[in-house]
C-alpha cells in the first residue's frame, strides 16, 4: 500500500443554490493505493487492488454567474459546491499524480 498525492484544476460551471455560475479553481488530492496481488507465496488466492481518496483541498479563485438574473452567493456557498465539484473529479480519476 502507498500514499500518493496529485493535483488537478476545473474551469466551467458549477450550479449554486439553483444558478449555474462560471468558477475556476485547483485542488489537490491525498489518498492511498494497494496494486493488490493476484496470488499469494503459499499460492492462495490473492486480493484485488484497493485505491481510496482520503482527502481534497481545494482554493477556488474565482465565480461568476453563469445567468444574467442568478444572484451573489456567499463565499459559503461557493466553498461547498466548488468541493463537491472537486470530490466528484477526484474520485473520477481527474487529476495528476505528483507522488506515490
Amino acid at each position: 500500500m502507498s500514499n500518493y498525492t496529485g493535483h488537478g484544476s476545473y474551469e466551467g460551471e458549477i450550479t449554486i443554490n439553483g444558478y449555474d455560475y462560471y468558477v475556476d479553481f485547483k485542488y489537490k488530492v491525498h489518498g492511498y493505493y494497494d496494486p493488490g496481488c493476484a496470488y499469494l507465496r503459499n499460492g492462495d488466492p490473492g486480493y484485488p487492488p484497493d485505491e481510496e481518496i482520503l482527502d481534497v483541498e481545494v482554493e477556488w479563485e474565482s465565480c461568476e454567474p453563469a445567468e444574467e438574473d442568478a444572484p451573489a452567493v456567499s463565499n459559503a456557498d461557493v466553498d461547498e459546491a466548488v468541493e463537491a465539484k472537486a470530490w466528484e473529479l477526484a474520485e473520477d480519476g481527474a487529476f495528476e499524480c505528483d507522488e506515490r
